[in-house]
C-alpha cells in the first residue's frame, strides 16, 4: 500500500486475500507556520477485490470485439 503520508490510498497488485477494511492514518497538512502536523484517520473503507480474470483473458476479450466488430460491419452493409 503507498501513500501512508497523504490522504489518498493506492493499492496496486491486489489479490482477492486483500478484501477487507482499512484505515488510512496520515498527517494532515499545516495549517500555519511552526504549527506541527496534526495526525488524522480517513476510514474505514470496505476494499473488495473481485476474482481473477476467466481463463480466456485478454485473447477472448478480443475475440468478442472482434466479433461484435464484424457484425456491424454486416448491418452496415445491409442498410445500403
Amino acid at each position: 500500500i503507498v501513500g501512508a503520508t497523504s490522504r489518498t490510498l493506492d493499492i496496486l497488485h491486489a489479490l482477492e486475500e486483500d478484501t477487507g477494511r482499512y484505515t488510512c492514518a496520515y498527517l494532515k497538512p499545516v495549517a500555519f507556520y511552526g504549527a506541527p502536523p496534526q495526525p488524522a484517520v480517513y476510514g474505514p473503507i470496505d476494499v473488495r477485490v473481485g476474482g481473477a480474470m476467466p481463463a480466456a483473458g485478454i485473447p477472448g476479450l478480443l475475440g468478442a470485439v472482434g466479433l461484435l466488430a464484424g457484425a456491424a460491419f454486416v448491418c452496415l452493409r445491409r442498410r445500403r
